[in-house]
């Protein structure tokens, strides 16, 4: 309406001009044109107000769902974290181990698979260890050999082997880790190892194993076991 109020103007000043005998008409479209002329800036601000309330009351009313508004955060929401799915399970930390005998298991890629159990382990065996076997060799200079009972029970569907699916090992205080398997030699009967077969659901294998470990800080050391190939570690304290 801006542009057409300023040619009306134009136009009546010029008939207005070259035209004296048109002067009615003329006059006529300056006062028209200079009405049209206000008329178009006072419609424009009104639009231009109209406009910015529309979009201010838009803003203002988009909620949190809405793709302007940040999130806020959910009272409870970071306390509530720890006690999902992905919680850590109890022993499953050196930090917070578990009493020795506590029952784990660990699960497999169909649920639950193994059920281990640790007994109290006997911190110096060396003796009982040499005894076993003439062929099992002392242990090395500031070592001695420790020994834990096993009992573990397969709960899979089809069938489990206890001695290579199955780990035992022993955290000393600091730090370091002794593995069953780095310990050649031959358990006191009977033996974890001399349960050779595979086992059926609900099968269990029961020996005793053996760990090297060092002999200063033994008692303050933490005993572990991995229920399964797939399972987290489950630390244990004696004591």
């Amino acid at each position: 309406m801006f542009v057409p109020a300023v040619v009306a103007v134009v136009l009546g000043i010029v008939s207005l001009v070259r035209r004296m005998d048109g002067k009615p008409l003329a006059v006529s479209g300056i006062v028209l044109g200079g009405v049209g002329f206000v008329l178009s800036i006072v419609l424009a601000i009104v639009y231009t107000f109209a406009f910015v309330s529309s979009v201010t009351e838009a803003v203002e009313s988009a909620g949190a769902d809405s793709g302007f508004a940040s999130p806020e955060p959910i009272p409870g929401e970071d306390e509530d974290a720890g006690t999902g799915e992905d919680a850590a399970l109890p022993g499953t930390s050196p930090d917070d181990p578990l009493p020795i005998g506590t029952p784990v298991t660990g699960e497999g890629i169909d649920g639950p698979e193994w059920q281990v159990v640790l007994g109290t382990p006997v911190l110096d065996a060396t003796a009982e260890v040499l005894a076993a076997d003439p062929t099992n060799e002392a242990p090395a200079e500031g070592m001695q050999y420790a020994v834990v009972p096993v009992t573990a029970t397969y709960l899979g569907a089809t069938s489990g082997d206890p001695l290579s699916e199955l780990a035992v090992g022993f955290l000393a205080a600091d730090g370091s880790q002794y593995s069953a398997a780095d310990s050649f030699v031959l358990a006191p009967a009977p033996a974890f190892t001399d349960n050779g077969e595979l086992l059926d659901p609900l099968g269990t294998a029961t020996g005793n194993v053996v760990i090297e470990i060092p002999i200063d800080g033994a008692a303050d050391g933490l005993w572990a076991t991995a229920p399964g190939t797939l399972s987290d570690a489950y630390y244990f304290r004696v004591g």
